[in-house]
């Protein structure tokens, strides 16, 4: 019998476990099984297997492909066999007359008057029972039972709506009486709530009883899959009368519930003593509006409608308004229609087979909805009946349906490229126009209320169509501030109203579409996403700027001789100049010297004033007599009173690292005179932050659970909360800053870090003028934060503490990703060194923008400090761009150019195909996952897994045995391609997109990978979309952005005759080299040691630095990788000095070798994965997914070479090479 690793049938379990592997079990380990020995009675796993093939080469094995032949679980015999009355006792009887399976205990005590009770081994005479139509008839009953809970809980969930709606109705009405009525409110809810109680109790049970045979059921089908085929004539005779009588009860069950549980139980308040209580005047009011009426936008507000069945994030397609005003929205993204109520709440969805594209009303309760998926092309009509979506009717169509709209008893339809005439029957009446200069150019349709006018969007060519009843062409629209009209709608009055797609615009047309009456909502009201957001259809407004107030502005205005006001227009430019070039999309940029900002600053002031969160203190200040100003901690210089450094800052010491106050400095000075400066007081306000810390907690414990926060951000959050907040200084004596407002401290300004951030908010009031709609709007806006961690107790703590102590309904920060630091080869980035490559000086490097978004968010430092490096940008840029994903898509795209005169081909798909395709849907799924938790690495390391898949797949299928089909679904994965890569490497994605000759409507992300490019689709001339960067590029701009390091060595003049150039560098004796790498290891063990005590910045740095300088003097004593000629370098067959001494030269990659920490790492990881592979070869795992681990292996066996400084293209040591002797 089979050995198993638990109980088959487990508690609370609807499924059966899998058999175990003998061996590992003896050892109490829990492996799977792999085969079964039909000699030694055992299983196996993959690794065992081995070892018994080599033991028992005759013995016959079977693997999972042959698993009828495996013994039947004796668990799963168990089950069948125990009885449901006894549970101890085994079934070894059948009576005949009642048809029912018993133990020796049930033929006692309840068959002994029955003539017909035999054993079981004499009832499997005959043909034995089809089990696998017993299975059927369970699935279906299954489905039928889970639809019947689903009842069950769908009128539970309406009925607690339907109790939130009435409670709320009582509680208005309550509000609209006197007091008199309270008793009679409290009598209401009370009954309210003792019939709730009760209904759903009896919900509750009914339910339960479902779930409770839906399960039993299901454990009766598992177990019958076990024993199919495998000749237990009895195990199946007793499964089938068991599965039988379940049968039995289930039906009986249904059709006692089931038109019960469809029935729908509601609250109803009794609303009649408002009316009795109120006189109206009447019940609605008349309103004259014409077609030309321009609309007024009052105000935008958002809702949710997700639901937790749905699978996917939400992608509207299309809405209406029925004249209940109810309102549908087809959800394109999970295949349903849904319905909400007049809050805007889902109260019932339908789903469809396929994905909806567009939907029209026909009547007061049904629409109809065009659903597209591969040859499926129909109209579903669906209707609203108590509350509940009904799908109707069906019409089946031979050209895809886009666009619908209705008109007495005609139907329109358009398919991209033409408008269809159709009866309500679904019969062609007419093709009304067509235009197939491009794939979107008939794309959504209307019809006015009259019908003699149907309207129509060109998406390719940015046009609003005119059409009369027969086609004819009446007029068209065209206007700069519409691109990729898509939405479309004609209203009751006969207003025209269309939607861009690219412009993220809404125009108001006049009737009869030929004009622009309003520009109703632009991008500036929220109508438009960053890169990934739009590309999942969120609402999103993406916004940066320039803080340009503070000290760090006035010392530098007065080192460059400018005015602060002239300093900031100069950077303002320049920043807004580097975001331009690396294709940074905000949505406005803006600065803090507004007047918005001094408005919105002094108002957040007042409401803080206001509500006691403002305190005064005298603060000592270091005073300049000469200048007659206090001086800002930027203004004063000394010696740090920790360290000693005798350079310091009035606010923080460079050399450790600490923040200071300028009156602790030793020796102070003035930095704009020079002059010794003296302590005297100053009155300053303060933000009272121990006040605001309670209201501050109650957020951060939500947001903490709700939101998306680094560990980083939530650490140093709680580490000040930790420590106890203290009240912190908003105020500066200064002239350059927002003038704070209050009588007595008018001469003076805000601290910059108190009005700063409130530049986010002033920034979107300059964007645009309905700014309160994202900033004074918490419940339907989420406050993202994008940010180094050095500044996260600015934007975590003071600004959200300032914001919720105004008290004024401000939206405050919900989510925060904070880096850790980037650093710059084995250094830090430093302008005053010189030390990397700035984003100004970028530009000027000759490498294209997309190339450093690519190499900078590779390296992200999400979870621990990385570093910027000139030779893994090149490796990434030649290895990872130019060669995989680059080659992939060149290559697809070469074939389709050259092979099929640009045209994608007719697909017929093999196995290989379905696994290279479920291979790739992995990881847009992923991607989904880690862009929306800001694991933008990860997302990366996606994208190329799905350019390496597509070339391992068109390596292993040779292109000219299935070649139509196979590059024609490569270009649909460098479809794809492009769409992932558009946050990421916008230039290149449009690039991709223009050679494709993508569709717009590409531009969404879905979980599953989706063919956009159908058969006939004519794509561009492709071109490469990487150029290599040379090796002496890569020199040039290390050297050029290397910056002011230690001082070199001085080394000996050159000589002539022969003698090293100026450039060779002089061998050092053995001896001192032997010296030198001593001192390096000893001082690198010091380093590490200081690190991990976690010593001061300033220690660690002095310590780093005297390690670099002895690893520069090491590099200058070893011997040189090469001589030249002209060098004293020897001939071809001349012998050197030293005759019989060989010198060893070690070549490096680049010159680069990385920290033994980070060979050791590598190392592990190589072993790891050649670990991995092996044992998918070992399983005899698919060769798609092991070509793929091999791929990885391969990289990490690079990486592990240029980090041990090894030629990473070279033969191992000591391998030969193929076709030649050593």
């Amino acid at each position: 019998m089979a050995t198993f690793s638990q109980s088959t049938v487990a508690k609370g379990s609807d499924s059966f476990t899998d058999f175990c592997c003998s061996p590992c079990l003896e050892q109490n380990i829990d492996q799977w099984a792999a085969f079964y020995c039909n000699n030694c009675l055992k299983l196996y796993c993959a690794k065992c297997i081995n070892l018994h093939g080599q033991l028992f080469g005759k013995h016959v094995t079977y693997g999972r492909g042959d698993t009828s032949k495996w013994p039947v679980l004796k668990e799963v015999e168990d089950f069948f066999q125990k009885c449901y009355l006894h549970e101890d006792k085994r079934l070894e009887m059948f009576c005949n007359d009642h048809s029912q399976l018993c133990c020796t205990n049930c033929a006692f005590l309840n068959h002994r008057q029955c003539a017909k009770v035999t054993l079981i081994s004499e009832s499997v005479k005959g043909p034995p029972p089809d089990l696998q139509k017993v299975s059927k008839k369970i699935q279906t009953i299954l489905e039928t039972l889970k639809k019947l809970e689903n009842d069950w809980n769908t009128n539970m969930q309406s009925l607690q709506v339907s109790y939130n709606k009435q409670l709320d109705k009582i509680r208005q009405t309550r509000q609209k009486i006197n007091a008199i009525l309270d008793k009679i409110e409290k009598n209401t809810i009370k009954e309210l709530d003792d019939m709730m109680a009760n209904l759903k109790a009896s919900f509750k049970t009914d339910s339960d009883n479902c779930s409770k045979l839906k399960n039993e059921l299901k454990q009766l089908s598992d177990a019958i899959h076990d024993i199919v085929d495998k000749g237990k004539a009895e195990l199946a005779f007793i499964a089938s009368k068991k599965c039988l009588e379940k049968i039995r009860q289930s039906e009986t069950y249904l059709k006692e519930n089931a038109v019960q549980a469809e029935r729908l139980v509601t609250f109803q308040a009794d609303m009649d003593i408002e009316q009795f209580v109120f006189t109206l005047s009447g019940l609605g009011r008349i309103v004259l509006s014409y077609p030309d009426q321009v609309f007024t936008v009052q105000g935008k507000s958002e809702y949710n409608v997700r639901i937790p069945s749905d699978s996917c994030n939400c992608y509207i397609t299309a809405i209406c308004v029925l004249s209940s005003d109810q309102i549908l929205v087809a959800d394109n993204g999970n295949k349903c229609v849904k319905l909400l109520d007049q809050q805007y709440k889902v109260v019932a969805h339908c789903d469809l087979n396929a994905l909806p594209s567009d939907m029209c009303q026909i009547t007061s309760s049904e629409v109809a909805v065009t659903v597209n998926k591969d040859k499926t092309h129909e109209v579903q009509f669906v209707s609203v009946n108590g509350g509940r979506l009904v799908k109707g009717r069906k019409l089946q169509f031979q050209h895809e349906c886009c666009g619908i709209a209705h008109d007495q008893k005609d139907l329109y339809l358009t398919d991209g490229t033409a408008l269809y005439k159709y009866s309500m029957r679904g019969d062609l009446m007419k093709k009304l126009y067509e235009d197939t200069s491009g794939y979107s150019t008939v794309w959504k349709c209307a019809v006015n209320q009259t019908g003699d006018k149907i309207f129509v969007t060109n998406y390719d060519y940015h046009k609003v169509l005119t059409l009369a009843r027969d086609g004819t062409i009446l007029c068209t629209f065209t206007d700069p501030d519409l691109d990729s009209p898509d939405g479309l709608h004609v209203t009751a009055q006969g207003q025209v109203l269309v939607c861009g797609a690219v412009s993220n615009t809404i125009l108001q047309l006049n009737g009869e579409g030929r004009k622009k009456l309003a520009t109703l909502a632009t991008k500036r009201d929220g109508l438009r996403y960053p890169r990934y957001c739009r590309l999942r259809n969120y609402n999103v407004l993406y916004i940066c700027g320039t803080d340009e107030y503070g000290t760090a502005t006035e010392t530098k205005a007065i080192a460059e001789g400018l005015t602060p006001q002239q300093i900031c227009e100069k950077y303002s430019a320049l920043h807004r100049d580097i975001y331009k070039w690396f294709n940074i999309d905000f949505d406005y940029f803006g600065r803090t010297t507004t007047e918005q900002q001094k408005v919105i600053a002094q108002d957040i002031f007042w409401h803080l004033h206001k509500n006691g969160y403002v305190l005064t203190n005298s603060v000592e200040q270091l005073h300049c007599e000469n200048c007659d100003r206090f001086l800002a901690d930027r203004f004063a210089e000394g010696t740090c009173p920790m360290c000693k450094y005798d350079d310091a800052r009035g606010d923080q010491c460079d050399a450790c690292g600490k923040l200071i106050n300028a009156v602790e400095l030793i020796n102070p000075k003035c930095k704009l005179c020079g002059n010794r400066p003296k302590v005297r007081s100053s009155e300053h306000l303060f933000l009272d932050l121990p006040k605001a810390e309670p209201k501050l907690q109650v957020h951060l414990d939500s947001v903490f659970q709700t939101g998306l926060w680094t560990n980083n951000a939530k650490v140093i959050t709680k580490s000040w909360i930790r420590d106890g907040l203290k009240p912190r200084c908003i105020s500066r004596d200064l002239k350059w800053g927002i003038p704070v407002p209050l009588e007595g401290f008018t001469d003076k300004v805000f601290y910059v870090w108190f009005d700063a951030p409130i530049g986010y908010i002033s920034i979107t009031a300059n964007y645009t003028e309905h700014w309160a709609h994202w900033w004074k709007n918490p419940e339907h806006v989420q406050l993202y934060n994008f940010l180094g961690k050095d500044n996260v107790p600015f934007h975590s703590v003071i600004f959200p503490a300032s914001l919720l102590g105004a008290d004024d309904h401000y939206t405050v920060v919900g989510h925060m990703s904070a880096t850790e630091y980037l650093n710059y080869e084995d250094g830090k980035f430093s302008k005053s060194r010189g030390t990397g490559v700035f984003g100004d000086q970028a530009r000027d490097t000759g490498i294209p923008a997309d190339i450093y978004r690519f190499y900078l968010l590779y390296v992200r430092p999400e979870t621990q400090d990385s570093s910027f490096s000139w030779d893994d940008l090149f490796l990434k840029n030649n290895s990872e761009l130019l060669n995989n994903l680059g080659n992939f898509i060149n290559r697809a795209l070469m074939f389709v150019s050259n092979s099929f005169g640009g045209s994608i081909q007719q697909m017929d798909h093999s196995a290989d195909d379905f696994n290279l395709i479920a291979l790739v849907t992995r990881e847009p799924r992923s991607y989904i996952d880690n862009m929306e938790n800001a694991r933008i690495r990860d997302s990366i390391r996606n994208i190329l897994s799905i350019s390496r898949l597509g070339n391992e797949f068109m390596q292993e299928n040779k292109p000219w045995s299935r070649a139509g089909t196979l590059v024609s679904l490569a270009a649909n994965l460098a479809c794809l391609l492009s769409v992932l890569l558009h946050p990421f490497m916008p230039e290149v994605s449009a690039t991709i997109q223009r050679q494709l000759n993508a569709p717009q409507s590409c531009n969404v992300v879905y979980e599953d990978f989706v063919c956009h490019l159908d058969p006939g689709h004519k794509i561009e001339q492709p071109s490469p979309l990487f150029q290599k960067i040379e090796a002496s590029t890569i020199a040039e701009l290390k050297k050029r952005f290397a910056g002011q390091g230690p001082a070199a060595p001085s080394k000996p003049k050159p000589k002539k005759g022969g003698e090293p150039s100026q450039n060779s560098q002089t061998a050092t004796s053995p001896v001192e080299v032997e010296r030198l790498q001593g001192e390096v290891t000893s001082q690198a063990n010091k380093v590490r040691d200081l690190k991990a005590k976690k010593a001061e910045n300033g220690v660690i740095d002095a310590e780093v630095k005297i390690l670099l300088d002895l690893k520069k003097q090491l590099a200058d004593a070893q011997v040189p990788s090469a001589v030249t000629e002209t060098g004293g370098g020897k001939k071809k067959g001349e012998k050197g000095d030293q005759p019989g001494v060989k010198q060893e030269v070690k070549v490096t990659a680049n010159n680069v070798t990385s920290s033994p920490a980070e060979v050791e790492r590598l190392n592990k990881l190589v072993t790891e994965q050649g670990n991995k592979v092996r044992e998918l070869k070992t399983a005899k795992a698919g060769k798609v997914l092991v070509d793929t681990e091999v791929s990885k292996l391969l990289d990490l066996k690079r990486r592990l070479a240029l980090a041990q400084g090894e030629n990473p293209d070279a033969s191992p040591a000591g391998g030969k090479q193929k076709g030649k002797k050593k």
